[in-house]
């Protein structure tokens, strides 16, 4: 197929556009050379200076270039002066229009217009994510002529919900310093500290010359901009102030189809380097036409021509435009500024940007933001280790004990600065700066207050500090909040905590002279004594009426008399109380009845024993105090110890916000009571150590004053109202990121726990000792855990008195026996038989055996 030959026009506004010129004649000649990109075409460029004629020069200049049969116009220059003409005529000639500059405003578009910067819908969102991942509620928008106002209306109307307090400020590029700084000198005195700017890059260092002048340039301020060619502005100047200064520039495609460029890397670089983007998009937009032209040429679409009339005389013009925008649409490839696939409006929608933040080697990436992207995560810039603040030390607030104390002596050993200060705080900031390579110089905070909202709608404190812009951290015993989160950012909780209750030790409980009887319950010892005597009874009673036992045994003669009351009442209380009190007597009972009473009897005395034994250890290792306070329920349930937390501090915040009645009601006391809230922690805790007063503050805090001198605190009760303390950062600190990161890290080797124990555990001052309240005092064992036991003791004795009768009939039933034996016996013998005196004679020849048995 042969070749066809088009021709298309550029225009510049620019006679110094000379890397312009270079760029097109470049493209051109690549892609005329490269048959295998366009193979059906051949591209011819027609250059054309555009100045600012007045109307019916430009309008006559615009005609004589269509007239020399161009198929499209490439604006590919600053044209912001002569634009309106150029779509205008454009328009009525039906001439396909390719903006390859930034100053394209898509409400004057039209069918023939063709936009290679991203639409103003991607500029929007991509700024609204930035600005929602900042956090910022407040900030200036300064735009120029350049720019203008257009994408920012969509951005107004899309902004709308978020709530954002915005100031917008014109800067013009003829603006001089003293104007600039005149706008910068408004904003700053109401107080707003976030910049965006939407100005042509050479505005960038016009606007950040005058606020370094006006101490504007520093961690206290943040500036965006928004123009893709600011990251060619060399701020190397400011690289070292640790402003937070965020671009835009073009990012890389995820589009994995075909490139259509097989170009060197040096031509990349060169593309690259210096203020060489708008020639990027100039080379993509010749591509884009010559292939959408290719492409017509393959479907047989030839461009045809037709006479119009411009600027009052006939000319020859491209009669299908129309046609030529459409396969424009169709086109998809990727480019050097990224995919290029334009929308039914005409412009790039799918089109990625990186993110760049400044630190003290200059512009780094910190991100890619896409169109899908949601949430935007950035970290922050560093290189080779180097945070983003580079060389300044952060200032670091904070408040003293516990987290954070004055070593002792340190005026006589002359610590200054950061060697004043030790304890957790410090040792966990430390460990910070070796992980993200900054340093730090420690001030305590003025007013000594963590941070609340005053009656002013002022905040105090750390809070206040981190507004102001004088912390770049708030390290301390700060709670994370959703108040506070409103004003500060914080990083992930570092501790967990609630609040608890301290106060001071009362006196220890006098154990009393019957403390030993406290193991065992009142109604266990009436019940054991009455076993007791109950047992001794039926000893007693057995020892009368057992054929076998002592008592019986001596009435036939078989022991001696002074046996007889070996088991008689009083001996059987003895052989009892020896018993329990696991010695040995003289005497023991000899029938099987007594035995078994007497085995059960053992039985119950070994468990009791080691009960008691067990139950009276537990009563002499704890020490036992006389506290009428156990909890919140009972602190709210009288009034005699007042109470109270310190003010402007979170516990007092959860106080005055809890829908629970009785935090309700304990809030009400503490407010209507005099001296029942405290200004600081340092006065609290002398209130609780001298007066009749109970302190309700960090469950963490009071754990440590618990454990050091004079040891005159505890806590009781539970811990209640669970939250977690975090590092406090300005709004919108692009560092938050890294420090909850780095925490993470320290907390997964157990350098936070380490610390802790350190700081809680290790340096203790106080002996450790189980204090325990009513609620953890052991329980005494009462008649419910003995009942077994009882019962083991009562089924002994009654099988005891079963076994006496049954010894009984057994000793009855024998001696009927004997007796008849005898009486045959005398029969036999031919004796008279008269009972006893015949029979106790008989009984030497009776084959009887009358020994008693001794089971």
């Amino acid at each position: 197929m042969a070749c066809s030959v088009l021709t298309e026009g550029v225009i510049y506004c620019n006679r110094n556009a000379t890397l312009v010129k270079r760029s097109v004649s470049q493209a051109l000649e690549y892609i005329n050379n490269d048959t295998s990109i366009i193979p059906n075409v051949r591209l011819l460029g027609i250059q054309k200076f555009f100045d600012s004629y007045p109307l019916t020069a430009r309008a006559e200049s615009a005609c004589d270039l269509i007239s020399d049969g161009v198929s499209a116009i490439i604006v590919s220059d600053t044209c912001r002066s002569s634009l309106d003409d150029i779509f205008y005529i454009t328009n009525q000639m039906g001439i396909p229009t390719i903006m390859a500059d930034h100053n394209f405003i898509e409400d004057i578009s039209t069918p023939f217009t063709i936009s290679m910067f991203p639409s103003k819908q991607v500029f929007t969102k991509a700024l609204m994510d930035l600005l929602l991942y900042y956090k910022w509620k407040d900030f200036v928008i300064l735009y120029d002529d350049i720019l203008g106002f257009g994408d920012l209306e969509y951005f107004f109307m899309e902004s709308g919900d978020e709530n954002w307090n915005i100031k917008v400020k014109k800067v013009s590029m003829y603006s001089s310093p003293d104007a600039i700084m005149k706008v910068l000198v408004d904003v700053r005195t109401l107080g707003l500290r976030n910049f965006v700017v939407h100005c042509h890059h050479s505005m960038i260092t016009r606007v950040l010359i005058p606020a370094m002048r006006l101490a504007m340039v520093n961690i206290r301020y943040s500036w965006v901009f928004t123009d893709l060619q600011a990251s060619y502005v060399d701020i190397e100047e400011y690289q070292y102030s640790q402003v937070n200064l965020t671009m835009f520039a073009l990012g890389k495609s995820s589009y994995k189809g075909p490139s259509p460029y097989n170009l060197p890397e040096e031509w990349y670089e060169v593309l690259n380097k210096e203020n060489r983007l708008q020639e990027m998009f100039t080379y993509d937009a010749i591509y884009a036409l010559g292939h959408a032209l290719d492409s017509m040429a393959l479907d047989g679409r030839t461009i045809r021509t037709e006479t119009k009339m411009c600027a009052d005389k006939e000319i020859e013009v491209v009669e299908n435009g129309a046609r030529i925008v459409e396969y424009m649409k169709e086109v998809r490839f990727n480019g050097i500024t990224g995919l290029v696939d334009f929308s039914e409006r005409g412009t790039r929608d799918d089109i990625n940007m990186t993110i760049l933040g400044l630190n003290d080697k200059g512009m780094r990436s910190m991100g890619v933001w896409t169109k899908d992207t949601n949430p935007l995560r950035l970290t922050a810039t560093r290189n080779n280790g180097t945070f983003i603040f580079g060389v300044r030390p952060l200032r670091v607030t904070t408040i003293r004990e516990p987290f954070v104390m004055l070593k002792q002596g340190y005026e006589e050993k002359g610590y200054r600065g950061n060697d004043r200060f030790e304890g957790y705080c410090i040792d966990m900031l430390e460990e910070l700066s070796r992980l993200l390579h900054f340093n730090y110089e420690v001030e305590l905070v003025p007013d000594g207050k963590f941070g609340s909202m005053e009656a002013n709608g002022e905040w105090n404190g750390l809070v206040r500090d981190l507004q102001d812009n004088k912390a770049d951290l708030a390290v301390a015993s700060l709670t994370i909040s959703s108040e506070r989160e409103e004003v500060i950012d914080f990083t992930k909780p570092y501790m967990t905590l609630g609040i608890s209750i301290l106060i001071r030790k009362p006196d220890e409980a006098k154990p009393g002279y019957f403390a030993f009887l406290q193991p065992l319950h009142n109604v266990v010892w009436v019940s054991v004594l009455i076993t007791f005597f109950i047992t001794s009874f039926i000893l007693f009673l057995l020892n009368r009426t057992s054929p076998y036992e002592w008592k019986r045994l001596a009435d036939r003669g078989h022991v001696s008399k002074s046996e007889a009351g070996n088991l008689d009442f009083m001996n059987g209380l003895w052989w009892c109380y020896g018993s329990f009190m696991q010695q040995g007597v003289d005497y023991s009972p000899r029938s099987t009845a007594a035995r078994v009473v007497g085995g059960s009897w053992w039985l119950f005395c070994l468990f009791l024993v080691t009960s008691y034994t067990a139950n009276m250890a537990a009563f002499l290792t704890i020490t036992r105090l006389d506290t009428p306070i156990q909890g919140a329920e009972d602190l709210a349930g009288q009034t005699k110890v007042k109470y109270g937390t310190v003010i402007n501090s979170q516990p007092q915040t959860f106080f005055q916000n809890s829908k629970n009645y009785l935090y309700q009601r304990m809030w009400s006391y503490m407010d209507n009571t005099p001296g029942a809230m405290a200004n600081s922690t340092d006065d609290a805790v002398r209130k609780v150590r001298t007066e009749n007063h109970a302190l309700l503050w960090d469950s963490t805090v009071n754990e440590y004053l618990v454990q050091k001198k004079p040891c005159d605190l505890m806590t009781v009760g539970t811990t209640f109202d669970l939250k977690g303390y975090g590092i406090g950062l300005p709004m919108g600190a692009p560092y938050r990121d890294d420090f909850t990161i780095a925490l993470l890290k320290m907390r997964e080797r157990g350098f936070l726990e380490a610390i802790q124990r350190k700081w809680w555990t290790e340096r203790g001052e106080c002996p450790k000792t189980e204090i325990l309240g009513t609620s953890d005092i052991p329980t005494q064992l009462g008649f419910d855990q003995f009942a077994g036991v009882f019962c083991v003791v009562g089924a002994g004795a009654g099988m005891g008195l079963i076994t006496a009768l049954i010894e009984n009939f057994v000793h009855v039933r024998h001696k009927q026996i004997r007796k008849r034996k005898r009486k045959n016996a005398a029969h036999s013998a031919g004796l008279p038989y008269n009972g006893v005196r015949y029979g106790a004679r008989l009984a030497e020849f009776s084959p009887i055996d009358d020994k008693v048995s001794t089971v």
